[in-house]
């Protein structure tokens, strides 16, 4: 199956291992259009993410229906979204509010940590694949690196790794900008 934002109101699902033709779609708000789309690396291919405006909606792409809410994310538009590929349920956010949000998809209320590093709107935001590093880029041309441990990943310590690491002299990165 190949997925894709028609027009800027539906999210459509093609089959094209049949011959190419529309298969099922869902619609968007009216009146939104989509500024960011990201697959949720946890669920098989089954779920996206899309931003519009100032909202995240979760669509199960099974069902074609939107799954979770996540209202007024920023205070103004949101520029991207990413989801943890480390910690199932995590997803990054960031807008034209000059800041990165991070949220737990099954409580949306309010977002796990806000990081305001960039002092125009933050255009990028992206989990690394294996460890606890978040990359953001804004409009203000910074580039910003930030370790945020406790959002980012999993512990990859053993037991025995971890009271050898507070024996150790060496202090370990500190949670914030790198």
């Amino acid at each position: 199956y190949q997925r894709r934002v028609r027009g800027d109101t539906s999210l459509i699902r093609w089959d094209v291992e049949d011959g190419v033709r529309e298969h099922s779609h869902c619609d968007l708000p009216k009146r939104s259009t989509p500024s960011a789309l990201r697959w949720n690396p946890h669920s098989s291919g089954n779920q996206v993410g899309v931003a519009c405006d100032t909202h995240v909606r979760l669509h199960d792409l099974r069902s074609m229906k939107c799954t979770t809410v996540l209202d007024s994310v920023h205070s103004h538009h949101v520029r991207d979204l990413d989801f943890n590929p480390n910690r199932q349920y995590y997803l990054a956010t960031c807008g034209d509010d000059c800041t990165t949000k991070f949220w737990d998809c099954r409580n949306c209320t309010e977002p796990l940590m806000v990081i305001n590093n960039h002092s125009h709107w933050v255009w990028k935001v992206r989990y690394n694949l294996r460890d606890q590093l978040v990359l953001t880029a804004g409009s203000d041309g910074k580039v910003v690196l930030l370790n945020v441990p406790s959002l980012a990943s999993e512990s990859l310590n053993t037991e025995e790794e971890e009271e050898e690491e507070e024996r150790d002299t060496k202090e370990p990165l500190k949670q914030g900008v790198l």
